[in-house]
């Protein structure tokens, strides 16, 4: 079935019609996108299964008690009285919040689950993007690591390399896995979280996602103001899963969420044209 499909099915279910019908129909359509990803997964899968780790896991349900599953709202589920007084009120909730940046376009907003059980709204708007940047064969190199989390350097002349402290991103890593052993060691057999660990991990992530701001601020704002339209990353596939050194080093490496970093890169590079 595709997505019409199950709509037509769940238009009368309790389910669908507590929530606003464009939000649930969102909430219908990253389902069908999900199950897509997944058949063409096993496809790419079978023919290329070197590619992979394992195969492809089927979409789960959430759990019957505790899980939660993230909605989106786009313009017609956001009230337009509020949104022309400064604000972005959802439907159906008493949800009320500023919207800071006027001078951008409201595309909608998403109610996130986080992995430790609590909730972020994002705000989306369209920001535009500079024109993209003509090729003129000047990069900006990348090479990341633990205790330099990211070197910078460059092929045109007159730059200096830059290195950004990792022992930071170490200190807050070390100091949260200190604190959740434990916590868990307070906890009773077979309960592995609490609400404890999980504000715990919640402040450890915000802290590292600040620091990569930073980082990846300093890494658009060098290339940018150099005149390097080329940001060149170093291509790893599957390097956490075959990292080898020390218990601690590998425990400071794989904590370390490299994808994030980039992903700051990536967009806010997009937007000066890089």
């Amino acid at each position: 079935m595709n997505y019409q499909d199950i709509r037509r099915i769940m238009m009368k279910d309790e389910q669908y019609v507590a929530l606003p019908r464009k939000v649930s129909n969102h909430v219908l359509m990253a389902l069908d996108k999900n199950w897509k990803s997944f058949f063409e997964g096993i496809k790419e899968w079978k023919k290329f299964p070197d590619k992979f780790t394992g195969r492809p896991s089927l979409p789960r349900y959430q759990d019957p008690k505790s899980g939660r599953y993230g909605l989106s709202y786009e313009l017609g589920a956001i009230s337009k009285k509020e949104h022309k007084k400064g604000f972005i009120k959802l439907s159906q909730t008493d949800l009320k919040i500023p919207f800071i940046n006027k001078q951008y376009k409201l595309v909608g907003a998403r109610i996130v689950v986080l992995p430790t059980g609590f909730y972020k709204i994002e705000i989306i708007y369209d920001k535009p993007e500079e024109p993209k940047q003509k090729n003129n064969e000047k990069y900006l190199g990348i090479d990341p690591g633990v205790n330099n989390l990211t070197t910078l350097t460059s092929n045109k002349r007159g730059i200096k390399p830059i290195v950004v402290n990792g022992r930071p991103v170490k200190g807050i890593n070390q100091y949260y896995n200190k604190k959740r052993a434990l916590f868990q060691s307070e906890l009773p057999k077979g309960i592995y979280t609490s609400k404890k660990i999980q504000r715990l991990t919640e402040k450890r992530n915000n802290k590292i996602d600040a620091y990569f701001h930073l980082t990846s601020n300093l890494v658009v704002k060098t290339a940018k103001d150099n005149g390097l339209p080329t940001v060149i990353i170093g291509n790893t596939p599957q390097w956490k899963q075959e990292v080898n050194m020390s218990k601690v080093n590998n425990q400071n490496f794989v904590d370390i969420p490299f994808d994030r970093l980039y992903e700051q890169m990536e967009y806010k590079g997009k937007l000066y044209g890089l």
